[in-house]
C-alpha cells in the first residue's frame, strides 16, 4: 500500500511517504529536503527503522535550518559552486546570483530553501 501523509517536522511542512514498508519524510516548505528515510517496522511507521535501523538518520532542528552541508537538499540547477557565480554558455558571459558571501560564488542551485508545493498525488508507474 502507498500512503502520503501531510505533517510537520521541526517547525516545516513536510509529507511522509509510504510504500511496501519503506518511508521518507520530505519537507515541502524547506525546498523538497529529504528528511529521513527507513524502514517500517510491521508494517506501521513506528519512528524507527525495523531492527533500530535508518537509512538516514533525521537531523536535528537547528542543522535543519542552518544545514551548512546541503544534506538532503534538492541541489537544482546546479549542484556545486560557480566561482563568483560567472560562467560561459554559447560564447555568452552570464552572471548567476551570487549566494555565499563567504567565499563569492553561486552555490548548490537556487531551490533548496523555497517552499515546494504537492500538485498531485499518484502512485509511480509499476507501483501499488
Amino acid at each position: 500500500m502507498s500512503d502520503v501523509e501531510q505533517t510537520r517536522v521541526g517547525g516545516f511542512g513536510a509529507h511522509r511517504l509510504r510504500s511496501g514498508g519503506s518511508f521518507a519524510e520530505v519537507l515541502t516548505e524547506l525546498g523538497g529536503t529529504v528528511h529521513r528515510i527507513g524502514l517500517e517496522g510491521n508494517g506501521e511507521f513506528t519512528g524507527r527503522a525495523a531492527r533500530g535501523e535508518e537509512l538516514m538518520a533525521p537531523a536535528g532542528p537547528q542543522e535543519l535550518r542552518e544545514n551548512p552541508w546541503f544534506r538532503g537538499r534538492l541541489l537544482f540547477p546546479f549542484n556545486d559552486r560557480i566561482p563568483q557565480g560567472r560562467y560561459s554558455w554559447k560564447g555568452r558571459r552570464l552572471q548567476l546570483p551570487v549566494n555565499s558571501p563567504q567565499d563569492g560564488s553561486a552555490i548548490h542551485g537556487f531551490v533548496y530553501n523555497r517552499p515546494f508545493e504537492v500538485v498531485e498525488k499518484g502512485s509511480a508507474p509499476g507501483g501499488e
